[in-house]
């Protein structure tokens, strides 16, 4: 296995293991590791993705209609109207204060992770942007219409030829940056669309 695709295994072993720490890290060390974080004037009230009503939903996206991304030829691919490496104020100054926070440790890089209801975010620490994670249906990452729920055909029409293509997995990778959305092999319809940097 080349360096390069165990970075990117490493990546994709982060981001199913995410969900997991989440649930086992006590407070007290969310405290720590954000005792120097300011908490956003607009603060976005805790609740399920599920509980979003149109107007939220497009709130939360951070891309209004001319912000759309057609396609990742892009120069920087970007999800939510966010890049890799953007600074941590581009997320709070958008999106306000996470529902929730956690750490968690990739190799030997401590990652924070901010939760908002319907998708994620992990920061390096220089506290940029290290990964994107959307998983609701109710959020609009930006990509031409293609939500969690759209089909691959959809996603293929509207998105072009991907790097890599399984029956579980459509890749784009460019400029330093891979947007992998997952897709459900029974329904073939996409269940999470994630961003993060290839050299990492």
């Amino acid at each position: 296995m080349s360096g390069h695709q165990l970075r990117l295994s490493s990546v994709y072993s982060l981001l199913i293991l995410i969900p997991l720490l989440a649930a086992c890290q006590s407070d007290n060390e969310r405290d720590v590791a954000y005792s120097d974080i300011e908490p956003a004037d607009n603060v976005l009230q805790a609740g399920s993705a599920n509980q979003l009503n149109d107007d939220q939903a497009v709130q939360m996206s951070g891309n209004g209609p001319d912000e759309e991304q057609s396609s990742p030829e892009s120069s920087l691919l970007r999800l939510l109207g966010l890049r890799i490496h953007d600074p941590m104020d581009a997320v709070a100054d958008e999106y306000g204060r996470a529902t929730e926070q956690f750490t968690m440790v990739d190799g030997s890089d401590v990652i924070v992770v901010h939760s908002y209801p319907g998708f994620m975010v992990g920061y390096n620490e220089q506290k940029q942007i290290h990964f994107i994670d959307v998983y609701s249906a109710e959020i609009n990452p930006g990509l031409g219409g293609i939500t969690i729920g759209s089909s691959l055909d959809d996603a293929l029409e509207k998105l072009g030829e991907p790097d890599q293509l399984t029956s579980s997995v459509l890749m784009y990778e460019r400029d330093g940056s891979v947007l992998k959305l997952d897709i459900d092999q029974t329904t073939g319809t996409i269940v999470s669309i994630k961003l993060f940097a290839s050299d990492e």
